[in-house]
C-alpha cells in the first residue's frame, strides 16, 4: 500500500512538472511570497549572484515566457525560478548548483501535487483504508459476540428446564415457573430471572431462599464443566435473579 501511495504521488509529480515547463531542458522551483529574485537564486543555486548567469531565468507561467533581466525587481509568488541546460564538464559549482535546483524543483512540484489531489478522492481512500485495516477486528468482534450470546441462551435455557423438572405435575398443565433471560455480551454476563407462576409461591428469597440456594447448587453439580460462575442470589420484584460470569479461561482449559 505504501508503494502503491509512493508511486501515484511520484507519477503525479512527474506529470505537473512536464506540464510546467516550457519545451527545453530545465529544473524550475516556485518563487515564494516575498521572496527577491537574490533570494530565489540563493535558495536554488547556493549564490544570489547567479541570477544575473544566463543559465537562471524566471519563467511567468501565465505568458510561458522568460521575464527579462532588468524586470526582477518586479517577480511575483507562483512564477518559476529555472535552471537551464546542463552544466559544462568540469563545471563542478555550477553542477552542484543545477542538481540543487532540480532538488527543490521536484520537492516543490510534490507539494503542489498533493495540494491539487481532490480532498474528497484523499478522503475516500482514507475511509476505505480504515475499513480495511480494521474490518478483520470488527469481524473478529461480531464472532465472538455470536458465540457467547449462544453459549449463555443454550446454557440458561438447560438451567430452566433443570430447576423447572422436580416442580413440574403431570396434572398441572400451568408451567410451575416463570423464566427469563437477561445477556450482557459484552461484560459477559448472564442473569436468569426465575419467578413463580400459577398462584405457586415457589421460587422467592423472603421465605425460601435456602431451597432456591439449593436448587442452584444441584443445577450447577449436573452442569459441572460449563464455562460459567454463579455469583450471589438477589431479588428483583416478583424475580429470583441468578447472576453468572461467562468464565473464558475455564472454557478455554476446558478445550485443552
Amino acid at each position: 500500500m505504501k508503494n502503491v501511495g509512493a508511486l501515484t504521488v511520484f507519477v503525479l509529480a512527474i506529470m505537473a512538472m512536464s506540464s510546467d515547463a516550457p519545451a527545453q531542458p530545465l529544473a524550475c522551483a516556485v518563487i515564494r511570497p516575498g521572496e527577491s529574485a537574490a533570494a530565489v537564486a540563493r535558495r536554488i543555486t547556493g549564490h544570489p549572484q547567479n541570477r544575473h548567469e544566463p543559465w537562471f531565468q524566471i519563467l511567468d507561467p501565465a505568458t510561458s515566457r522568460f521575464v527579462r533581466k532588468d524586470q526582477y525587481g518586479r517577480i511575483r509568488p507562483g512564477w518559476r525560478a529555472c535552471v537551464l541546460n546542463e552544466p559544462a564538464e568540469g563545471d563542478v559549482t555550477r553542477g552542484a548548483a543545477v542538481a540543487a535546483a532540480t532538488v527543490h524543483a521536484g520537492f516543490d512540484t510534490l507539494l503542489r501535487a498533493i495540494d491539487d489531489l481532490d480532498s474528497t478522492l484523499v478522503l475516500g481512500g482514507a475511509v476505505a483504508l480504515l475499513i480495511a485495516v480494521a474490518w478483520p477486528a470488527v469481524d473478529e468482534y461480531v464472532a465472538d459476540r455470536r458465540r457467547t450470546l449462544a453459549a449463555m441462551r443454550c446454557f440458561g435455557e438447560t438451567f430452566i428446564r433443570e430447576f423447572e423438572r422436580p416442580l413440574l405435575q403431570a396434572d398441572d398443565p400451568v408451567p410451575p415457573i416463570q423464566s427469563r433471560l437477561r445477556a450482557r455480551a459484552y461484560q459477559r454476563r448472564l442473569e436468569i430471572l426465575l419467578a413463580p407462576a400459577g398462584g405457586r409461591r415457589y421460587p422467592n428469597l423472603t421465605d425460601h431462599r435456602k431451597n432456591v440456594e439449593y436448587d442452584v447448587t444441584r443445577i450447577l453439580h449436573r452442569l459441572r464443566g460449563e464455562p460459567f460462575v454463579c455469583t450471589s442470589l438477589y431479588a428483583q420484584r416478583q424475580w429470583v435473579v441468578v447472576p453468572f460470569q461467562f468464565d473464558v479461561s475455564s472454557q478455554q482449559a476446558g478445550g485443552k
